[in-house]
C-alpha cells in the first residue's frame, strides 16, 4: 500500500511534466497523507494541468464524502471492475509527483517499522493515480485521487505485501494519454524494478501504515 510519501520538487518540475501553467509548490521537504491536499498531474484537453486535489477517492456518484477515507489506494488486479474506480482508470488518469514514499513493516511484537523508498539516482518520480471530480450538496466541485499498487518487488516484498505504482519517466505521457489502450496501461501497473530504488529504515514511526 502507500499511506504517506514526501515531493521536494526538482528544478525541472514544470518542463518534466510540460507545465505552462504555475501553482505555488512547497519549497522545501512536503509530506503527504490520506485525507489532505496533495499534487497531481491530469491531461486536461491535450494538455498537462498541475492541481490540488485531496487523497482519497471520492467517487462520483457518493453520497457521503467519507468513503474517501478507505479510497486512499487502489488495486491494479481490479482497477477495471471495481464501480469505484473503473470510470477514473478510464477516463480519468493523473500521475503523482514523490521524492520518496513510506512503506511499514509488521515486526515479530507487532510494532510497525517504517522505511522510506526513494529512487537509487535522488530523482523525483511519478505514482500512477486516478482522479475523480465530485459535488458536494451545494454544488461545490471536490478533486480527488488515489494512488495505483501492486505486488512488491524483491526489494520491497520483505517490507509490505505492496506497493505503489511507479510509471517510468518515458511513459509518463502514455499513461496520461485518453488515447492509450488498456492493455498498454496494464503494462505500466506493474513493480518498479527493485535494482532502482533504495530502502532506508528509519528508528521512529511516521504517518499512517
Amino acid at each position: 500500500m502507500c499511506g504517506r510519501y514526501l515531493l521536494t520538487p526538482d528544478p525541472d518540475f514544470y518542463s518534466r511534466y510540460s507545465l505552462s501553467a504555475q501553482i505555488s509548490l512547497p519549497p522545501t521537504l512536503a509530506d503527504f497523507s490520506p485525507g489532505g491536499r496533495g499534487l497531481i498531474v491530469i491531461r486536461n484537453q491535450s494538455q498537462n494541468q498541475l492541481e490540488t486535489a485531496l487523497w482519497g477517492l471520492i467517487p462520483f456518484w457518493a453520497k457521503d464524502p467519507k468513503i474517501g477515507v478507505k479510497l486512499f489506494n487502489a488495486r491494479s488486479e481490479t482497477l477495471a471492475t471495481k464501480p469505484a474506480f473503473s470510470r477514473s482508470f478510464f477516463r480519468q488518469r493523473c500521475l503523482v509527483p514523490a521524492s520518496a514514499f513510506y512503506e511499514w513493516q509488521k515486526s515479530d511484537t507487532g510494532k510497525k517499522v517504517p522505511y522510506l523508498v526513494s529512487l537509487k539516482d535522488n530523482q523525483n518520480f511519478s505514482l500512477a493515480g486516478i482522479s475523480a471530480t465530485w459535488q458536494d450538496p451545494q454544488g461545490n466541485s471536490v478533486q480527488t485521487y488515489t494512488i495505483i499498487t501492486t505486488q512488491p518487488n524483491s526489494l520491497i516484498a520483505p517490507i509490505h505485501h505492496r506497493m505503489p505504482v511507479i510509471i517510468s519517466r518515458p511513459d509518463e505521457n502514455s499513461y496520461l494519454n485518453p488515447d492509450t489502450s488498456s492493455s498498454q496501461l496494464k503494462k505500466y501497473l506493474k513493480p518498479y524494478p527493485a535494482a532502482l530504488l533504495r530502502v532506508e529504515k528509519l528508528t521512529r514511526s511516521s504517518g499512517r501504515d
